[in-house]
């Protein structure tokens, strides 16, 4: 509406924008089953991150080459969504090998705690930059939609970038997975 100055255009913005997402989400599962959850991640993380610096220094007002970037963003956020969620339950097994004691419900819960809090933060950080940038829908300056541009592009390519150096320190491949649940029943049946 304000950067491509199109009011028309948000309905099939969504929609290209969710068909995008539900793409990713639906992909995701034959992309873990190819390379790895860790790698699926990185190069969904580096796909997406390609996207928005595109979005930002090459798209300008292109409605096709910024609805390319778009979905470029919104794929890597459904294999992201899918990925994540996925790694969870590595977590539960690799916890009870290392501690011995299976704890579920606690992993499972904190890890719905935070993804809540970085919900929240995330909507506070929407509204702080907008009012950064001095956004107003009585007075719409340049630098106020500039501000929406460095908001949409810029703020989540750094944050992919930093999910990226999280992920890439991910140890558990499918092959240790298998490995940890194969020690984790031997010592089952042992005791």
């Amino acid at each position: 509406q304000y950067v491509l100055k199109q009011p028309d255009f948000v309905t099939i913005f969504f929609l290209i924008q969710t068909a995008a997402y539900t793409f990713g989400v639906i992909c995701s599962d034959k992309l873990i089953s190819w390379v790895g959850k860790k790698a699926v991640a990185l190069y969904a993380l580096a796909f997406g991150t390609i996207g928005l610096l595109l979005q930002y220094f090459v798209a300008g007002n292109d409605v096709f080459f910024v609805m390319v970037c778009i979905c470029m963003f919104s794929i890597t956020l459904g294999i992201g969504f899918v990925t994540m969620w996925s790694m969870v339950p590595d977590t539960v097994e690799y916890a009870e090998w290392h501690h011995e004691v299976r704890a579920e419900g606690s992993i499972y819960g904190f890890y719905n705690f935070i993804t809540k809090i970085a919900m929240a933060l995330g909507g506070g950080c929407a509204g702080l930059m907008l009012e950064l940038f001095g956004y107003s829908n009585n007075d719409l300056t340049e630098y106020a939609i500039h501000g929406i541009n460095i908001s949409m592009t810029l703020v989540p390519a750094v944050l992919f970038l930093l999910c990226f150096s999280v992920v890439i320190f991910y140890q558990l491949s499918e092959s240790n997975y298998r490995s940890l649940v194969d020690k984790i029943e031997l010592r089952k049946s042992q005791a």
